[in-house]
């Protein structure tokens, strides 16, 4: 739960250099191109310590810097995950098509 009744959900968890991440997905999935979704993400030196975005907000408390927006065609990205290439990262999200009707796309 987030403050205004938002949505956090689909956590997903990385180590780089001493930090965890937690990406997720904030606010509203599952209405099509109506969809509200971005990828959020936060940062903690342990497990059991407060995730916390780029300014120092707990993500529990409406914190999470966002990675990832709709725009005017990919609405609502989340559920992300990531894999990792040497040091290249790459974050994998779904979205909905909005020139196709909503239709949910990776």
């Amino acid at each position: 739960a987030r403050p205004k009744g938002t949505a956090i959900e689909a956590p997903f968890l990385t180590e780089r250099d001493g930090w965890i991440y937690c990406f997720a997905a904030a606010d509203f999935c599952c209405r099509g191109a109506r969809s509200t979704y971005k990828t959020i993400v936060g940062r903690s030196r342990s497990l059991d310590s407060p995730f916390v975005d780029r300014d120092g907000v707990r993500m529990l408390d409406g914190g999470g810097s966002v990675v990832a927006r709709g725009g005017p065609r990919w609405r609502g990205p989340g559920h992300p995950g990531l894999a990792r290439d040497g040091r290249t990262d790459w974050l994998a999200v779904h979205a909905y098509d909005a020139q196709a009707d909503g239709v949910p796309t990776l």
